[in-house]
């Protein structure tokens, strides 16, 4: 958990696949990465959700939806 001056940051690490990504998500495939991030909204609480490995990794935040996708993109690192 992160909290700062720009709201708090939540990250879940799990085991699993994308198949544990919740189905009402968006999918946005980074080119670069090769990877899929998954968005998706709860009220006030935006989420990316992304794959790595054996891992999924949640980011969640009250943040804008295009700056949490953002940061989840560039903290990533490609399979």
């Amino acid at each position: 958990i992160y909290e700062g001056q720009g709201g708090s940051l939540f990250c879940y690490t799990f085991l699993g696949s994308e198949e544990d990504a919740p189905p009402n998500a968006a999918r946005f495939y980074d080119a670069g990465k090769k990877m899929n991030f998954y968005a998706f909204s709860s009220g006030l609480v935006n989420a990316v959700f992304h794959h790595e490995g054996d891992l999924i990794c949640i980011l969640a935040s009250d943040m804008p939806m295009e700056k949490l996708l953002a940061l989840a993109q560039s903290k990533a690192q490609s399979n």
